[in-house]
């Protein structure tokens, strides 16, 4: 099984891929705002990526400094 698991991988993100396709092309047809499709888009990716972060990542995570905090503030207003 060890050997299957890259490439067993790979068909789940193309698959991924090519159902978010779908989405957004169904989505832009009907009329939808590219900025609105994106922000929905990003707050679902959020609602399912944090409960893993915080289960998995919880007690290995390095605490967040103020100036870490800053760069990455600055870097998602300008980036």
């Amino acid at each position: 099984m060890d050997e299957r698991r890259p490439y067993i991988v790979i068909v789940i993100i193309q698959t991924i891929y090519a159902g978010m396709f779908l989405l957004s092309k169904a989505a832009f047809n009907d009329g939808m705002n590219s900025f609105v499709f994106v922000f929905y888009r990003q707050v679902f990716a959020t609602v399912f990526l944090v409960p893993f972060d915080i289960a998995l990542e919880r007690k290995t995570a390095p605490p967040l400094s103020f100036v870490a905090f800053c760069k990455i503030f600055m870097l998602s207003l300008f980036g």
